[in-house]
């Protein structure tokens, strides 16, 4: 066997990320799905500009329409941002009427913060937006290869959260 097909086989089964000689950016799996998650991100807000909520605001809906009633600190933590962050947040979407801030049962120190109706009813039309904006995105992928994309992330998703605790 010559050297050239020594070296092909030993490359089949390395991930691209370790064939590159110097560091690229667009072969480093962490820089590509953050990138493309910022990029979702800003293409999310605009497709919701007409609600008037920013991505922000939206995402701590849908942490509250499953978790409803968590504390502004608990909340922060689900959106990873700063308590002071938070507490701005919490204050518009409730001058909307879509959150309502109540007395923590236990420690007085403590708000809860709960969806109003009027916040579950935005949820159809943020689904169809989002629904728009992947269509929009994947539809270009195979729908085999959007499958396996969803489910890799998935996996990795849950092995980073059994490595983080």
């Amino acid at each position: 066997m010559g050297q050239e097909k020594r070296n092909a086989s030993a490359e089949e089964g390395v991930p691209l990320w370790r064939k590159a000689a110097t560091w690229d950016a667009e072969q480093d799996p962490g820089f590509l799905i953050a990138d493309v998650a910022r990029l979702l991100r800003a293409a999310f807000e605009r497709q919701i500009s007409e609600t008037g909520l920013t991505r922000t605001q939206w995402q701590a809906l849908v942490y509250l329409i499953r978790l409803d009633g968590l504390t502004q600190t608990e909340l922060a933590q689900q959106l990873d941002i700063g308590k002071a962050t938070i507490g701005g947040v919490v204050d518009r979407l409730a001058r909307a009427g879509l959150v309502e801030r109540r007395d923590d049962p236990v420690d007085r120190r403590a708000n809860r913060v709960y969806v109003t109706d009027a916040a579950k009813q935005l949820v159809p039309l943020m689904r169809s937006k989002a629904a728009e904006l992947y269509d929009e995105v994947f539809g270009e992928l195979p729908p085999g290869q959007r499958e396996h994309m969803f489910n890799g992330l998935q996996r990795v998703r849950l092995k980073l959260l059994d490595n983080s605790g």
